[in-house]
């Protein structure tokens, strides 16, 4: 691929500062001493071709998949905009779900604690796959415990699920993240939910059987318990 110069030192927009502090992220820079003009000179499987403006800074490396591919949609879908299609994954294990609850610093009131999954929209002309590894760089803090989850997502299928916070139906994408022992599962909820290492909302964890509980709770009254209807997922994740 062509090189692609990005300054990371000032950004234009909060978005831009968003995408940009996820770059940084998965390329291992430290903001507060390495900002600059990068260039990326190359994108493969398995290395990015990193270039600092006036000298050479090694990449931490080697790369993942999910991590090339999610640098390689922030830069070259810099100016995107969304789309209302979304991509979510359901984190699970053993002992229950990892979820978010939104905080009551979300814009919209109607969603403000409430219960949803990892996830978010799309960009346009994204394919889901990165839309989803995006979504989870960007809302799990912990770039290890985030590398382990998107290692175990597997694709369900879309679902066109009612708004209910929001006027009509979107489609949405959804994943299952199965931890595959107890002890992984542990581990992550030690990272996500004991640390508090979500950036958007709070972290919560529900057992399967406060789950069934709430799932109720969401059919009775559209819109009290989750964002979106996503708890039409998490039913499916359970007969599944």
């Amino acid at each position: 691929m062509d090189p692609i110069n990005f300054d990371l030192s000032v950004p234009e927009s909060q978005e831009e500062s968003g995408s940009e502090c996820i770059i940084y992220k998965l390329l291992g820079i430290d903001p507060n001493s390495d900002s600059g003009t990068y260039q990326i000179a190359g994108i493969s499987q398995g290395q990015v071709v990193l270039k600092f403006t006036p000298s050479h800074v090694p990449c931490q490396g080697p790369l993942k998949s999910p991590q090339i591919e999610v640098i390689r949609s922030l830069i070259c879908n810099k100016h995107v905009k969304d789309i209302p299609d979304g991509a979510v994954v359901v984190i699970k294990g053993p002992q229950g779900f990892l979820l978010q609850r939104k905080d009551y610093g979300h814009p919209k009131k109607n969603c403000r604690h409430r219960l949803c999954l990892v996830g978010g929209r799309l960009k346009a002309g994204e394919d889901l796959w990165t839309g989803a590894f995006r979504e989870l760089f960007e809302e799990v803090n912990n770039l290890a415990i985030a590398l382990e989850i998107a290692a175990l997502m597997r694709y369900q299928d879309m679902q066109k699920l009612p708004g209910v916070q929001w006027p009509g139906t979107y489609n949405c994408h959804w994943f299952v993240a199965n931890a595959a022992t107890d002890r992984q599962f542990e581990r992550w909820m030690e990272s996500i939910y004991h640390r508090c290492e979500l950036s958007e909302s709070d972290p919560v964890f529900v057992s399967t059987n406060d789950m069934s509980s709430l799932i109720q709770a969401e059919e009775n009254n559209p819109g009290s318990q989750f964002v979106g209807s996503q708890n039409k997922l998490i039913e499916l994740a359970i007969q599944r």
